[in-house]
């Protein structure tokens, strides 16, 4: 078989400590070597990232601007791959037959234009990792999604289109888009080109393949470890940055999006505050998903959704506070 070559997009930042275990997760891939680059952007590592990465052969790339999307985005006009794959150094490929099953939609259907997966818990996953791999978001953006937002639920939402022994096409539509980023191993063709007002944000690039009628495919049988949070301290010091930065930054989160989003998620973006607030809702969750998994690691839905409704409510009272005091300007 004549397999696509492939360009891994990885935007960095001070990331010693996991790109070497992350570049030799890729070149364990049972996938021809010469079909395989590594593009990195960096965005000015002060530790020795670009060294290690240099030491695999990487192609490595200056990102002056430092956020992740600037990255990809510069990662995508340097790669040369047929197919693009947009990873994090803190994510693996838990097998090595990974690229082959990725790129065999592409292979056998000229029409699909992209391919995801979904988060697997690593099998040495921490416990509040992994609650989070298998919920696949944060609460709160699980509260407004639900099933759209996890891969493994989406055949209770959404009609298959196309159902093949390696990957299933599902027919969406904008209002209620499913949560697709592209990140965690997402998938597509080098002639697709976001568009500039969609550069700053992961998902609207896939909401723009919506709009364009592309099919896309999940592969269910791949997978993608996302070691995203070493413990319970770590996601509540990440999320608090990722609200202020999405209420003090223009154009990223969930205001971002919200021309996109039907009245029910809307609402439920508000009726968050009662769901966290009230403890009661994130504990019946809780029993009732440990009940259907036997996974005792669904208890950390209950803390977790409680300290981010009040984190949530503390940074927007601050944000009220610093608008008051600076005269309406922020």
């Amino acid at each position: 078989m004549e397999y696509p070559k492939i360009s891994f997009l990885t935007p960095v930042y001070n990331e010693e400590s996991r790109i070497r275990q992350y570049l030799e997760n890729i070149e364990r891939q049972d996938y021809p070597r010469d079909k395989i680059e590594v593009v990195i952007a960096d965005g000015g590592s002060t530790d020795n990232t670009v060294k290690i990465a240099s030491e695999f052969g990487c192609r490595i790339i200056n990102n002056p601007d430092r956020t992740a999307e600037a990255g990809l985005v510069l990662c995508e006009e340097t790669a040369v791959g047929d197919l693009f794959v947009v990873m994090a150094a803190d994510n693996r490929l838990p097998r090595e037959d990974w690229l082959k099953k990725m790129v065999y939609p592409f292979i056998k259907d000229k029409q699909i234009w992209a391919a995801y997966t979904h988060i697997s818990p690593a099998p040495d996953d921490n416990s509040f990792n992994r609650y989070y791999s298998l919920l696949h978001v944060e609460p709160f953006t699980w509260f407004v999604y639900g099933n759209t937002a996890n891969p493994r639920r989406f055949k209770y939402f959404y009609k298959a289109l196309q159902s093949d022994s390696g990957y299933i096409v599902y027919s969406f539509n904008i209002k209620n888009h499913p949560l697709l980023a592209f990140a965690q191993g997402f998938m597509f063709r080098r002639q697709f080109r976001r568009q500039q007002q969609n550069r700053g944000d992961d998902i609207l690039p896939f909401i723009q393949l919506i709009e364009e009628g592309r099919k896309i495919a999940y592969v269910p049988d791949t997978g993608v470890y996302h070691l995203h949070l070493r413990g319970f301290r770590n996601y509540i010091k990440k999320y608090q940055w990722r609200i202020r930065n999405s209420l003090f930054e223009n154009n990223v989160g969930f205001d971002n999006r919200a021309k996109y989003f039907s009245f029910k998620r809307k609402l439920k973006k508000y009726l968050w505050i009662l769901y966290g607030g009230t403890i009661i809702w994130p504990i019946f969750d809780s029993l009732r998903w440990c009940l259907r998994d036997k996974d005792k690691c669904w208890l950390w839905h209950i803390p977790a959704s409680v300290v981010l409704t009040y984190l949530i409510v503390y940074e927007v009272g601050r944000k009220q506070c610093l608008r008051i005091v600076s005269g309406g300007n922020r």
